[in-house]
């Protein structure tokens, strides 16, 4: 199975390498100015991610941190970004759109700017089994910004095995069902022929 997550994930790098105006990570990065670090099994059990880039030169870019898990189940997540001193100095970033895509649908995430703070997040975004999932940030840096973020999973709920006493009765049931099958096959037409 992570076989087939290595394979997936290196078809899908290739996929995505076009968008050079994108800057795209991957889990397990983490350098001085990028970090996108998993925790957890991503083929069992909850996992969580903090991703965040600093050192941002002045300008308008995208970052994109890219994963696949190995199970479905819901997402949430949240980013943020602050700033000292006055707006538009050095520290300052601002975000543009921050999108989601699970594979099959597009997430706007919402940011709202309060003080020196911007920050945005979303929850319960369905996260299915082998899609390639894109968390998508677009910001402007006005020399040295910086913004974080983390990423939560929980899988979904596993079926449940039925009690003892759920499977006697489904036997018992089976047993019922073949016992009269087999008694109306044997019962057979009786036909008496008068002379």
């Amino acid at each position: 199975m992570k076989r087939l997550l290595a394979l997936t994930l290196g078809s899908a790098t290739l996929a995505v390498a076009g968008a050079a105006h994108a800057t795209d990570f991957f889990p397990g990065t983490n350098t001085s100015t990028a970090t996108f670090v998993v925790s957890g099994n991503p083929f069992s059990g909850p996992v969580s991610a903090v991703f965040g880039r600093s050192g941002l030169p002045a300008g308008t870019f995208t970052d994109r941190f890219l994963f696949i898990l190995g199970q479905s189940g819901l997402g949430s997540g949240s980013i943020t970004t602050n700033f000292s001193g006055d707006a538009g100095n050095t520290t300052d970033l601002d975000f543009g759109p921050v999108t989601f895509n699970n594979g099959t649908a597009n997430f706007d995430i919402p940011t709202v700017h309060i003080g020196n703070q911007e920050t945005g997040g979303g929850s319960n975004v369905p996260i299915n089994l082998g899609a390639f999932n894109i968390l998508s940030v677009t910001y402007t840096s006005r020399g040295e910004g910086a913004f974080g973020g983390t990423l939560s999973f929980v899988p979904s709920a596993a079926p449940t095995v039925p009690e003892v006493s759920t499977w006697a009765m489904l036997v018992a049931g089976f047993g019922a069902v073949g016992a009269t099958m087999r008694r109306r096959r044997k019962q057979t037409a009786r036909v008496r022929f008068a002379f």
